[in-house]
């Protein structure tokens, strides 16, 4: 079997490189994409909120936000870990939620999102 794995969360630097259309090529092929962490961001259709939550973490100066759109599912990796970190992360997300709609999932270290076609499965 064949698998790509992802954790890069640049997408101006995934459209730079080409990997975004190589990554929407194996999509379409039915080959598994896991995307680890911030992979598992930028597979989704934005990485707007990281923009709204820590603006300073915009290293490359992205100004597209556009994420590869392989899953129509916003996820915020590391969850409950982040919690130890930022008590109000929750409200933060929740804050984002309410002011855009967009509905954000919340995965933690042991989860996992199984996206095939309109099928998502959570792992827990």
């Amino acid at each position: 079997m064949f698998e790509w794995w992802l954790s890069i969360l640049s997408t101006t630097f995934l459209e730079k490189s080409g990997a975004d259309h190589i990554l929407k090529d194996i999509s379409r092929t039915g080959v598994p994409i896991f995307g680890l962490s911030a992979g598992s961001i930028v597979m989704g259709p934005s990485i707007e909120y990281l923009q709204y939550l820590y603006p300073e973490d915009n290293q490359f100066n992205d100004t597209d936000l556009t994420g590869l759109n392989l899953t129509s599912t916003t996820i915020f990796p590391h969850f409950k870990e982040m919690l130890t970190r930022d008590a109000d992360i929750d409200k933060k997300l929740t804050s984002y939620e309410n002011t855009t709609g967009v509905k954000i999932m919340r995965l933690n270290n042991d989860q996992a999102l199984s996206c095939h076609c309109k099928d998502k499965v959570l792992i827990d």
